[in-house]
């Protein structure tokens, strides 16, 4: 039984399945949702395994050529195998370009005795079993008053939301297009009354929030976001350097009855930013 987290970077879905991108809703206004990355942006992918298979991952241009073949890497636990893949588009050789992915399960498969990827005989570049949508990689992304896009990076210290954690300690990243610049200071002050009717300030507590904002996006992108910041109750979450932490809830605009496309927004708070003052 093969498991791919809604909270990867990249949808997939199975081959027979439409993806997002091929499906028509009745009495909607369908847009299709390209997700755009910069060649340098490292994209990490995983897939849990409880055979003993191994998979690769196609790159095929515009024209469904295949460009690339790269291998999962293989780390048995107990029960599963966890199949981890991280690269970006410089070093595969596809910068610039639109690319669809496409997972495949190679033949042969991996020895039950000893796991140990040398015993197994791979033939051709296996049968592909689940696809993405089109997906952009650009040597540099725009940032003007009209376009801008953040990096979020995430990992968790468990396994979380069909993520088997710890892998190589590195972190997952989904770049978003959004607004992410206006703060606020939330502050708790405790005071008291004394006899002489004089108020002292006996605590105050402060702490600096930031707002994420997105452009119109489509539903399993906000459902990644979502499942992207839950990781920080147990983990981190990383954009421009700097860790944040969620004390409030994600929301998603109203839909519109004729568009499948929401914004959303979020509070994040700086984890490591709180100041503290007591008597």
């Amino acid at each position: 039984m093969i498991t791919i987290s809604d909270a990867l970077p990249i949808q997939f879905w199975p081959i027979g399945v439409s993806t997002y991108n091929e499906t028509t809703f009745g009495f909607i206004d369908h847009r299709c949702y390209n997700q755009e990355f910069a060649c340098a942006d490292t994209i990490k992918l995983q897939l849990i395994d409880t055979e003993y298979n191994s998979y690769s991952l196609h790159v095929r241009d515009e024209a469904e050529n295949l460009i690339a073949n790269l291998g999962f890497t293989k780390t048995a636990f107990s029960g599963y195998n966890a199949f981890n893949l991280s690269f970006n588009a410089n070093d595969e050789g596809f910068c610039d370009q639109s690319v669809r992915f496409y997972i495949a399960q190679n033949d042969g498969s991996l020895d039950s005795g000893t796991f140990d990827p040398n015993t197994m005989d791979v033939s051709g570049t296996g049968e592909e079993i689940y696809k993405s949508d089109w997906i952009k990689f650009n040597s540099s992304i725009a940032l003007t008053p009209g376009w801008g896009t953040k990096f979020i990076e995430y990992k968790s210290n468990k396994n979380f939301v069909g993520i088997s954690y710890p892998n190589d300690g590195n972190y997952f990243g989904l770049r978003i297009p959004c607004r992410f610049y206006q703060q606020r200071n939330p502050t708790e002050q405790n005071s008291l009354v004394l006899s002489n009717s004089k108020v002292i300030n006996t605590a105050l507590t402060m702490k600096v929030q930031q707002l994420m904002t997105t452009i119109l996006l489509p539903d399993y992108i906000h459902n990644k976001l979502q499942l992207i910041f839950a990781h920080a109750s147990r983990g981190s979450v990383m954009i421009d350097g700097v860790e944040w932490t969620i004390e409030e809830a994600y929301e998603r605009s109203s839909p519109d009855t004729k568009s499948s496309f929401q914004t959303g927004n979020i509070w994040l708070t700086r984890k490591n930013y709180y100041v503290r003052n007591i008597i």
